[in-house]
């Protein structure tokens, strides 16, 4: 689980495209209508001590941020499920898979990521 406090939307991995505000409102209205999260875990790189930069899932970050402002808080979102990648092993996939240079589509990093045996891929579908 990740604090969505450590979470940083943007930061020097962020290459993603823009948020669509519809794909948030449609997770905050699937999370509202099951009464728990039950989305995909994210995918966070740690950031040196300064909390997780997103690699994977900022729809879901934006929707978890929208009910964590929820007056009713009738969903708890102030935790979400996450998946951690140090910051080692990020640039190891990049050296390996990369060149050394972050993809232009961090969602190209997904089938690189090991989350508990699995691909980051594998994990969000």
């Amino acid at each position: 689980m990740a604090y969505l406090t450590q979470i940083e939307a943007a930061g020097r991995y962020d290459r993603q495209h823009p948020t669509d505000p519809e794909r948030v409102a449609a997770l905050v209205a699937h999370v509202r209508s099951v009464g728990r999260w039950d989305l995909p875990p994210v995918v966070v790189v740690a950031d040196e001590g300064n909390g997780y930069a997103i690699l994977d899932g900022h729809h879901r970050v934006a929707a978890a941020e929208v009910l964590a402002c929820d007056p009713e808080r009738a969903v708890d979102a102030q935790t979400i499920p996450a998946y951690v990648v140090e910051t080692a092993e990020y640039c190891l996939i990049l050296d390996q898979h990369f060149g050394g240079i972050c993809p232009n589509r961090l969602a190209d990093l997904r089938e690189y990521v090991d989350c508990d045996g699995r691909t980051a891929d594998e994990v969000a579908n």
